[in-house]
């Protein structure tokens, strides 16, 4: 579900800094999420998103800036009146309750007085609510396929059916905003495609805002709406998965996005062209001759030929990585040793090792080039990739 960009933010961080000692975590990082928007809040361990989202579910206190949710200044109010629901990385299951119990303690405390939640009594004098409430519980264990599980404790669940229960947790409750703290980083690879596909599903169905952590960025560009990408306690770039794939604004987002890493090489300018060696590698390149760039292409943009070409440099085959539906080949420049990576079909990866002379190419106008800022430098024609540089 992606949001009208119109829309006012349902959930809006703003200027948050946060420090401990004289390390400083968060430094004025702002972020809003749109109604129905799922945004996922991506970047490597110790860059300050696990503490951004605590920051948000007011778990945590921070230096300066403002949390609003619909509208409304929460940054004094307690987590548990910020009306909304965490979940965590480790499942933070209750061990002594069944998966039933563990759903259904939000609207017990919610929905029960002090009295209704007594052991013995309670249920006797509040049996039309508990009913109510064990509806909903069966509602929310049936879309996430539990309902047979409801019975168990934690310790006899798997960890897939841990982390589906800690969601019927969190979903449950509808609340304004879902805070999810890598949820599924303790899962094998195989559940964790499933688990997330699962997310999504769910995501769109209660139509409330999701905020979502995690290193990972394939879960990250292929779950979110948008993508904000985080590095050093702070946000560098937010747009959707094809605008921070294909236009980073920052040299650092388009090394983190995308695996394999992007090819990065150091270039000159000359008359709008970034040169490396003999290779025309950028056209219309906005910046002054003589200037230091870097110019960065994707593995899929190189075409291997055994031609030369003025964006081709020679290169050796070092290794051909195969992946099943792709292979990898790593190539090493003949006249400066420079290691790339190209994107080949399987059925190319035996070919290529046997020919006595070969070039890798790029397309001079899908290239991307950074100044020594680190920031994108604007190209002099329109468009890159189909998008415009604006976007």
């Amino acid at each position: 579900m992606t949001a009208d960009a119109d829309q006012p933010a349902a959930l809006g961080l703003e200027g948050i800094s946060k420090s401990y000692g004289s390390a400083a975590v968060l430094d004025n990082v702002s972020l809003s999420v749109r109604k129905g928007e799922f945004v996922a809040l991506v970047g490597p361990s110790g860059c300050g998103k696990s503490t951004l989202l605590r920051i948000a579910a007011g778990l945590e206190d921070h230096e300066s800036g403002r949390v609003v949710i619909n509208g409304a200044d929460v940054t004094s109010a307690r987590a548990a009146d910020r009306d909304v629901a965490m979940v965590f990385q480790s499942y933070a299951l209750y061990p002594h309750l069944t998966a039933r119990q563990n759903i259904a303690l939000p609207l017990v405390m919610r929905r029960l007085n002090a009295r209704e939640r007594w052991p013995l009594i309670g249920p006797l004098m509040s049996r039309a609510k508990r009913a109510g409430i064990f509806k909903d519980v069966a509602d929310v264990a049936d879309s996430l396929h539990i309902t047979h599980l409801l019975d168990r404790r934690p310790s006899q669940l798997s960890g897939g059916q841990r982390q589906r229960v800690a969601l019927g947790r969190a979903i449950v409750r509808r609340p304004q905003a879902f805070l999810m703290d890598e949820p599924l980083s303790n899962l094998d690879a195989a559940l964790r495609v499933a688990v997330r596909n699962e997310i999504v599903d769910l995501h769109r169905k209660a139509g409330a805002v999701t905020l979502y952590v995690t290193h990972d960025q394939e879960e990250a560009l292929s779950m979110a709406d948008r993508v904000a990408v985080m590095l050093g306690g702070r946000i560098l770039q937010v747009g959707t998965p094809a605008q921070v794939y294909q236009q980073p604004d920052h040299l650092e987002v388009a090394k983190f996005i995308g695996v394999p890493q992007i090819n990065l090489v150091a270039a000159i300018v000359e008359n709008g062209l970034a040169k490396a060696a003999s290779a025309e590698l950028a056209r219309s390149v906005a910046a002054t001759d003589g200037s230091r760039v870097t110019v960065g292409f994707r593995p899929e943009d190189i075409t291997l030929t055994a031609e030369p070409a003025a964006s081709a440099v020679a290169v050796r085959v070092e290794r051909v990585e195969f992946l099943g539906a792709v292979a990898l080949a790593h190539l090493k420049t003949v006249e400066c040793g420079l290691t790339l990576t190209a994107r080949i079909a399987p059925t190319d990866a035996s070919g290529i090792a046997g020919l006595p002379s070969l070039h890798a190419r790029v397309d001079p106008d899908a290239t991307l080039v950074f100044g020594t800022s680190g920031s994108r430098i604007a190209r002099t024609t329109a468009t890159q990739r189909g998008l415009s540089d604006a976007a």
